[in-house]
């Protein structure tokens, strides 16, 4: 049904993009008790992880969108590629220094306890850098291997 459609694999790469996010951040709620951060730890790093795997999810869409933009006036499944590739390392460079933003956020509130006060640094560090690291190649693998556009494969 969905496999042989122009958007199959974004709606595969966006369906592994959240799931992705989902198991780090149920991964951070036994952690939070196993470091002693407790609930208010894990609830403050939730909204970090959550915007970064919004933010790297968007990006996909958009690379994916694009890059099936311009696989349109080509004829070369190669050319094809190395245009996807192309945009594929300026979107990951987008996405790692957005996901860094974030992170470098989550970390300042946290070390200068401008918000919350009493949260474990270490936790907070783990629980963003965990996200950006594991979603940011879980990009790089879908936009270089796994969640080309049908268009680029040769299959729509």
């Amino acid at each position: 049904m969905i496999k042989n459609t122009e958007y199959g694999n974004m709606v595969k790469g966006i369906f592994i993009l959240v799931l992705i996010t989902f198991l780090v951040m149920g991964g951070l709620y036994p952690t939070a008790y196993l470091m002693g951060a407790g609930d208010t730890a894990y609830s403050f790093s939730v909204y970090f992880v959550a915007a970064e795997g919004l933010s790297i999810t968007l990006l996909y869409w958009r690379w994916y969108k694009k890059s099936n933009n311009l696989a349109k006036d080509m004829f070369n499944n190669s050319e094809m590629r190395k245009a996807a590739r192309s945009c594929a390392v300026r979107y990951l460079l987008l996405s790692i220094g957005i996901t860094l933003g974030i992170a470098a956020v989550a970390l300042l509130v946290t070390f200068l306890n401008l918000i919350f006060v009493g949260i474990s640094q270490i936790y907070s560090f783990t629980s963003v850098l965990s996200e950006w690291l594991i979603g940011n190649i879980t990009l790089w693998l879908l936009m270089w291997y796994f969640g080309l556009p049908n268009r680029v494969l040769g299959r729509y």
